[in-house]
């Protein structure tokens, strides 16, 4: 992936701090924090929803996992998702994109044929933003990102506009860059050991596991 890793690479050099042997520790912290039981940010609900119920369809258990992200369907949305049309439009993009693929091992051809637009988790991002944003969702198209997200926990990852900014990523290519920051080696073992010495995350994907770093970084944490 080579256009890819010349374009983010200021990216990965920034990114690379956060797991390095002076950061190592506070980057734990971080995550310990946001999923300590006992001081967990909302958020941390997200990760016990996402991937329940019909991978095939958008449950109230998805809606109540992007609300946990601060992410408040609108009523007509929550109306729609229970539609005859909604529903059919819903599978038919779902079947395109397989259960339990993770991230951080998807080849780069892997990648072009599900994320890059056109493909099928653009195509359902697309399917979700349009109809969140007919139904006066607010913040429609993070909203949809983190309700794909919320489908395909491991492949998809969530777009957060305090993240954005902090890397200084346009939406558009929110998940490029985030693959590109799974797949570095530095980066990944440093996830992975995160993964490893928080109990808590041991099932989370390293995508979300940056994101929360991410995200506490932006928030002054």
């Amino acid at each position: 992936m080579p256009h890819f890793t010349d374009t983010f690479s200021h990216h990965v050099e920034l990114v690379r701090t956060w797991f390095d042997a002076e950061n190592l520790d506070h980057s734990k912290s971080l995550v310990a924090g946001y999923y300590d039981p006992n001081h967990a940010f909302r958020g941390a609900t997200f990760d016990q929803l996402a991937g329940k119920g019909n991978a095939s369809q958008i449950e109230e258990t998805d809606l109540d996992a992007i609300r946990a992200l601060s992410i408040h369907p609108s009523r007509q949305f929550v109306a729609l998702t229970g539609s005859a049309e909604f529903r059919a439009d819903v599978s038919e993009v779902l079947r395109n994109i397989p259960e339990g693929l993770m991230l951080e091992e998807l080849s780069r051809r892997e990648f072009d044929d599900l994320l890059e637009p056109g493909c099928a988790a653009w195509e359902f991002w697309e399917v979700l933003a349009a109809n969140m944003r007919s139904t006066k969702t607010r913040e429609f198209n993070v909203g949809a990102s983190k309700l794909a997200s919320s489908k395909r926990p491991t492949l998809i990852p969530i777009e957060d506009s305090l993240v954005r900014r902090l890397l200084k990523v346009r939406s558009f290519d929110t998940w490029r860059v985030v693959y590109v920051l799974v797949r570095d080696p530095t980066i990944r073992r440093g996830l992975s050991r995160l993964r490893d010495e928080v109990p808590a995350v041991d099932t989370v994907p390293l995508h979300r596991i940056l994101d929360v770093v991410a995200w506490r970084r932006a928030q002054g944490h």
